[in-house]
């Protein structure tokens, strides 16, 4: 997924949201593999990746989600959605 000025804005608004919701502040990495959200920003969408469940062992046979964290996640989109005017 590239880098754009449209995807920074949007990691921006989600870090001020998780502020305002008193969440954990998302690290942002940039790393060598590949998502669907490639073509996202391919086709200009502001895109962020791995803003889904917390979990572990990503794509092993050993993979896991805590679902607990899906609300948390679920209310970090929406309300990110609800403000976010690029």
């Amino acid at each position: 997924m590239e880098v754009t000025e449209g995807n920074k804005q949007l990691f921006d608004k989600i870090k001020e949201t998780v502020r305002e919701l008193n969440m954990d502040l998302p690290d942002e990495v940039i790393s060598q593999g590949s998502s669907d959200s490639a073509y996202t920003t391919l086709a200009g969408v502001p895109t962020v990746c791995s803003l889904g469940p917390v979990g572990g062992g990503n794509h092993t046979p050993y993979e896991f989600a805590v679902v607990e964290s899906l609300f948390e996640r679920c209310k970090l989109l929406a309300v990110t959605v609800l403000i976010y005017n690029p």
